[in-house]
């Protein structure tokens, strides 16, 4: 069917333009920009009605079953829930809503809007009876590796050139060199994946296995809706694919607070898991704050092996001590920012602490990184976000559809089934004015 090749080529391709030129190239058909665009908009906007539909009904379904898998569905053994977000350019809104600050820093950065994603996917695994990689995997101390991943993550820590704040530690000689990579792990990473960036960094393996368990199957949730009404819709998609039942149950995110206010509203029953690579960064900026180099780098490495073992109590400890050493330093703009930083670490660590228990999470064969969902929202962006592209109205049914054809549960051969099902033969008109 033509419409469907059309629809396809209007959401793999970069733009409406890409896809014209595509269906001319390789179908043979001249389509124009701006009607690949209608198609586009017109099936996205029926797949927002059924989504949306689909999450009526299970609002409208008792509490009791919202725990329970729908008839004739599979539970599975392991599901997992992410969620993320994104930012596109939305041209509609000049002024930001409450929960939406706009970015400073001249015209552009007013448009800049966050996309919530959710990524479902199950796994298979199985469950240890003691955790299976003890010592932390070496991509989190190569000292290289790590710099460029917390850059991405967070940026560069706010200390001078030196590592110092003015005044070198008593202790040290005053060497500040760049950190070596230390090799301390058991555990090396995933020598197939060699990119420093934090979608890059899957829960790394044992030597000759993984004790992560691998995604099986995935499905996508995309849009520009409000936190509440995303929260319905990942649940909705949960229910449906019989997560609430799963036998061992997990939702991974990063600290963000709305994060956390879907997982205690929706998912309350899933074991709570803040992506380790976020909190690998806050540790990296807080141990790196104010020190020599050298000696920093060591007490690094330190901090991370206590919060892979799960001993988060041992890294806010550290903290405290660090932060009443830097205080007894003579006051300066370093120092000042060296505490930000460790105060900055010491909040999120605090706030999270219930939700870093990664030995046991290896233990019990779940993933500790939001991985696959940082990769998954790069491919989202590659259609989505660009500085030459700004969305309105045809936003929510392009992300839709874009989530559609990355979830691997076959939503849109479902879809088209249906449509054809469904026609009548005869074309509808839209009524002048």
């Amino acid at each position: 069917m033509l419409l469907e090749k059309v629809v396809w080529a209007g959401v793999k391709e970069p733009s409406f333009g890409h896809a014209s030129h595509a269906l001319q190239q390789l179908a043979g058909v001249s389509i124009s920009a701006q009607r690949v665009a209608r198609a586009v908009e017109r099936v996205g906007q029926e797949r927002v009605a059924e989504r949306d539909a689909n999450v009526k009904q299970f609002q409208q379904l008792p509490i009791p079953q919202w725990h329970e898998a729908p008839p004739n569905v599979a539970v599975p053994d392991v599901a997992v829930v992410n969620m993320d977000g994104g930012r596109i350019q939305y041209r509609d809104r000049i002024r930001p809503e409450p929960s939406e600050p706009v970015e400073e820093g001249g015209r552009k950065g007013r448009f800049w809007r966050e996309v919530k994603v959710g990524l479902l996917y199950t796994a298979d695994g199985e469950p240890f009876q003691e955790d299976p990689c003890p010592r932390i995997p070496e991509v989190f101390v190569d000292g290289e590796r790590l710099a460029r991943l917390v850059q991405e993550i967070k940026g560069s820590p706010t200390s001078d050139a030196s590592g110092s704040c003015g005044e070198k530690s008593p202790e040290v000689s005053g060497d500040s060199q760049a950190p070596q990579p230390s090799k301390v792990s058991d555990c090396p990473e995933d020598e197939g994946d060699a990119s420093p960036n934090a979608s890059a960094v899957a829960d790394p393996p044992l030597t000759g296995e993984r004790w992560s368990p691998e995604p099986v199957l995935r499905s996508v949730v995309a849009t520009r809706r409000c936190s509440e009404e995303f929260g319905w819709m990942l649940a909705a998609a949960a229910w449906q694919r019989g997560f609430m039942a799963a036998t061992r149950r997990a939702f991974v995110a990063d600290g963000l607070q709305q994060n956390w206010a879907i997982h205690r509203k929706h998912f309350a029953s899933f074991v709570p898991i803040v992506d380790f690579v976020h909190a690998i960064c806050y540790v990296y900026h807080a141990a790196m704050a104010g020190w020599p180099a050298a000696e920093a780098w060591q007490q690094y490495v330190q901090w991370a092996q206590w919060l892979w073992s799960g001993r988060v109590d041992l890294v806010l400890g550290a903290m405290r001590s660090r932060i009443e050493q830097l205080k007894a330093l003579p006051d300066s703009g370093n120092v000042q920012q060296a505490l930000a930083e460790l105060a900055e670490a010491f909040r999120y660590l605090e706030n999270n602490r219930s939700r870093m228990k990664y030995d046991e999470y290896r233990r019990l064969g779940l993933p500790i990184t939001t991985a696959h969902i940082e990769s998954l929202i790069k491919q989202i962006h590659r259609r989505m976000k660009g500085t030459e592209k700004f969305w309105s109205k045809r936003a929510e049914p392009l992300l839709t559809l874009t989530a559609d054809y990355l979830s691997e549960t076959g939503v849109m051969p479902k879809y088209w089934q249906r449509r054809h099902q469904s026609s009548t033969g005869m074309r509808h008109y839209s009524r002048a004015a």
